[in-house]
């Protein structure tokens, strides 16, 4: 994305003075945005930027055929878009890691509120095992059919679906619903799951298919993903 001159839109439109007078702050809250990434209070230069500048913001975006929206999880506030019209480009998740959010939304759910905000990789991998038919796994996370070829699944097997899992995980992390601790990098048993605030979007997914479940019609869950985030990948 070419890169905008907040200087320039600032000389054009007197309700954006704030941001093009802190450039590099601006910049940054922009592109976080528009690479699909929640900003929650952690990212606190970008989230205080926003804060306390609503009405700019929300006039900004609207320009650039966006709005924007705050929401929050056990009073944790966190900023995304939501494109408003079709000039605007759509973030995509794949199969894998919306069932994973999913999944993971369900599971720091069953904590309940004040309990634990993290779980580690292989505990997912274990309750996913445990918890579904290799059978389901196997192309829901394999995205290419040579990723994972068998029916029954064996120590190497196991170690492949580890590794689409990671890699699941690390898109769900670049988008901010969780973060990954110690680092993105860390060897699979060090790897921890924090849930972020942004989590709570796979929410509004799951309260809308079962707000949608007993209709009495077909169940289109693509339809309700793309409500959320757009189209889902098309990931064969």
């Amino acid at each position: 994305m070419e890169a905008l001159d907040f200087r320039l839109i600032g000389a054009q439109e007197d309700s954006f003075q704030v941001l093009w007078k802190n450039a590099n702050s601006a910049q940054k809250v922009v592109h976080a945005l528009l690479s699909g990434k929640h900003i929650d209070p952690l990212m606190s230069e970008e989230f205080r930027f926003l804060e306390n500048h609503p009405v700019a913001w929300e006039g900004f975006f609207e320009w650039l055929g966006y709005k924007l929206k705050k929401s929050e999880l056990g009073g944790s506030p966190f900023f995304y878009l939501d494109p408003r019209t079709e000039m605007a480009s759509l973030s995509r998740l794949s199969r894998g890691a919306t069932f994973l959010g999913l999944f993971l939304a369900w599971h720091f759910f069953l904590q309940g509120p004040g309990d634990t905000d993290h779980v580690a990789s292989e505990e997912i991998f274990r309750r996913l095992v445990n918890s579904y038919p290799f059978g389901l796994l196997r192309p829901l996370f394999a995205r290419t059919a040579g990723g994972i070829n068998q029916v029954e699944l064996s120590e190497d097997q196991a170690e492949k679906l580890r590794g689409h899992i990671r890699r699941e995980l690390a898109d769900l992390a670049r988008y901010r619903f969780i973060d990954l601790k110690p680092n993105h990098r860390a060897s699979w048993e060090d790897l921890v799951v924090y849930k972020l605030p942004a989590l709570y979007r796979f929410w509004e997914l799951a309260l809308s298919v079962s707000g949608n479940s007993g209709s009495g019609s077909d169940l289109d869950l693509e339809q309700l993903v793309s409500q959320v985030w757009g189209k889902l990948e098309d990931d064969g």
